[in-house]
């Protein structure tokens, strides 16, 4: 069953770009003032970037993506740290991370969703297997997730059709976007692989630590 939902678009500082100027859409971010300040995620190292990817070549055809790369964004792993370094400070944009439709106190790191470019989202599912040791636990566990009490704190859109998104921001199906389509996507695997195979060979191989070995106090 689906349990929350989540989103990847862009993620800004206010303090390193005015919120003005800044990217919101895939043109938005071959703007030469921002070299320097964009950080993105290997595409080949991660299927919900990759497919973000794959959607900006069906839009704008792989001439777009020759002019992002060339660009020079820092290339990352782990879709973790965009936000991390985002609200540190030491990068200004990017949109192949996830984080709260309503700022955190304090924060200068702000999360926008495209003015019209579509974008990811999907349902994070769950399940209790047939042979779990702790059936009743594992339900009492998934019926709190469910509950209104926690939809209704959960960062960006709720599964409940009876919960509002925070912020002010209306349901899932109200934007340009669809969680079942990247499910789609992730079926087609041997087209997902050439792709990936493509991504590596224009952006160059995956380097630097993995996400669970990273410092994140520390600017990549």
């Amino acid at each position: 069953m689906g349990i929350f939902g989540v989103a990847f678009s862009n993620m800004i500082n206010i303090k390193v770009i005015d919120e003005d100027k800044a990217p919101r859409d895939a043109m938005d971010y071959l703007d030469p003032a921002l070299k320097g300040k964009v950080i993105l995620v290997y595409p080949h190292s991660d299927d919900a970037v990759l497919y973000q990817f794959w959607n900006l070549k069906e839009k704008y055809g792989w001439d777009y993506l020759e002019k992002l790369v060339a660009t020079k964004p820092k290339w990352i792993r782990g879709t973790s740290m965009p936000y991390v370094a985002i609200n540190n400070g030491w990068y200004g944009a990017s949109f192949t991370t996830s984080w709260a439709f309503v700022p955190y106190p304090k924060s200068n790191a702000r999360f926008m969703l495209p003015k019209k470019d579509y974008f990811l989202t999907w349902f994070q599912t769950a399940a209790i297997p047939v042979d779990a040791k702790n059936k009743a636990a594992a339900k009492l566990y998934l019926n709190w997730i469910l509950s209104k009490d926690f939809q209704g704190k959960w960062l960006q859109f709720p599964v409940r059709m009876d919960v509002k998104s925070p912020g002010g921001y209306g349901p899932v199906r109200a934007y340009n976007t669809s969680p079942a389509d990247f499910h789609r996507f992730m079926l087609k695997r041997e087209m997902v692989e050439r792709f990936r195979l493509q991504m590596e060979q224009l952006i160059g191989p995956i380097e630097g630590p993995a996400p669970l070995e990273m410092d994140y106090s520390v600017k990549p």
